[in-house]
């Protein structure tokens, strides 16, 4: 599922949107689900709003070491983990206990990391199209691929960066780089998949 109706990740009103489209899908999903996040910040920011808004168990990376969170998190098939790049791969909750994987926005790198900045400069004008892009790519697959552990799982990637369905220059790189999940836009049919996994 990508947001396509969502405001531009690096515009001032999409942090608001970001909070109530999570707290959508987290309800419709009873919970069961694993947010990922680009940023520290970003993760801290949902956190905070959403704690207090949740009828489910809160876990946050940082709360206690990674394991310590899976397992808290496969223990209680009602509880929501949110958590940044580490979680992104490495981590295998098959079953009930995840139903819904969220993705706040494309992961691409920081502008300003060194090690990236250098490979920029010796690809030159090409770099987005040759490092950031396929890197990006590598990282949303890795994210989506916490969700489909076995056969039996059933769920939802939600994709919550409209740039998914809207950048004609990359977007098709990333859609490829997924599993052969079924595509929507349509926000209605996702809760409503996810309430028929919560109820069944």
């Amino acid at each position: 599922y990508c947001a396509a109706h969502m405001p531009d990740p690096r515009s001032d009103d999409y942090r608001d949107a970001l909070h109530a489209e999570i707290e959508g899908l987290i309800m419709a999903a009873g919970g069961r689900t694993m947010a990922l996040f680009t940023s520290w910040r970003a993760m801290e920011a949902a956190v905070d709003h959403l704690i207090d808004r949740l009828p489910y168990h809160v876990l946050a990376q940082g709360q206690a070491p990674k394991q310590a969170l899976m397992d808290r998190f496969t223990d209680d098939e009602e509880s929501v983990l949110f958590a940044t790049m580490s979680f992104w791969q490495g981590v295998d909750i098959p079953g009930r206990a995840l139903s819904c994987v969220i993705i706040d926005r494309l992961p691409f790198p920081r502008p300003d990391d060194p090690l990236l900045g250098a490979r920029r400069e010796r690809v030159g004008p090409a770099a987005f199209r040759e490092i950031d892009v396929p890197r990006a790519a590598m990282l949303l697959a890795q994210g989506a691929g916490r969700l489909i552990r076995s056969r039996e799982d059933r769920g939802v990637v939600a994709v919550l960066d409209k740039r998914l369905a809207t950048a004609r220059s990359y977007r098709w790189d990333l859609i490829e780089s997924l599993p052969p999940l079924r595509r929507t836009k349509d926000r209605e049919d996702t809760l409503a998949f996810l309430r028929s996994i919560r109820d069944s």
